[in-house]
């Protein structure tokens, strides 16, 4: 491992939960209080997720330095840009601490939040079936690589259809609206 501090993270490699998650905010949604509910949700999912990941959700007054933290990883060009100019709230899903992640080596997954604020509701529904796919040991970065025509159920059939992954690129993402409005 690399990334500063790669001594004590190969010692403990074995310790990591399956998953870290980090939920990333613009800094314009600071004090912001019509985003409240979804941060919850959010919180709320991490602590149903208990040992089985860890999600990091920036405090008050931390949300650029966390996008800041995230955006100065390497990146693709196209998926840097991408995540540079989007100001909906999204969570970085990786197998390690951020500080030993490398985009261009490592699996990630982006689960966008488009209108947070307006579908919460519907979100928490996604985050749940989210949930009970790792709750039953299923691995999520499998989704990548899943066959549309061997999947079961509407959830995980319309979260398929969501998948946005690229050629060549370790990770993928996922539009979490696609899979409730089918656009």
């Amino acid at each position: 491992m690399t990334n500063g501090g790669g001594a004590i993270l190969e010692e403990w490699e074995n310790e990591f939960p399956d998953y870290w998650m980090y939920l990333v905010l613009h800094g314009y949604f600071e004090d912001y209080a019509p985003l409240k509910p979804f941060i919850q949700i959010v919180i709320n999912f991490g602590r149903k997720l208990g040992e089985k990941a860890t999600m990091i959700v920036p405090m008050k007054g931390a949300y650029d330095s966390t996008r800041c933290s995230v955006l100065g990883l390497s990146w693709e060009p196209e998926m840097l840009q991408e995540l540079d100019r989007t100001r909906d709230p999204y969570i970085l899903v990786i197998r390690k601490p951020l500080a030993a992640f490398r985009p261009d080596e490592d699996e990630y997954i982006i689960m966008q939040f488009p209108e947070a604020i307006s579908n919460t509701p519907k979100y928490i529904e996604i985050l749940d079936e989210i949930w009970r796919e790792i709750n039953a040991g299923n691995d999520i970065f499998a989704w990548k690589f899943e066959s549309r025509k061997k999947v079961t159920g509407k959830f995980l059939q319309r979260l398929f259809e969501a998948i946005k992954a690229k050629p060549g690129v370790f990770g993928f993402s996922i539009n979490l609206k696609r899979v409730f409005t089918g656009r």
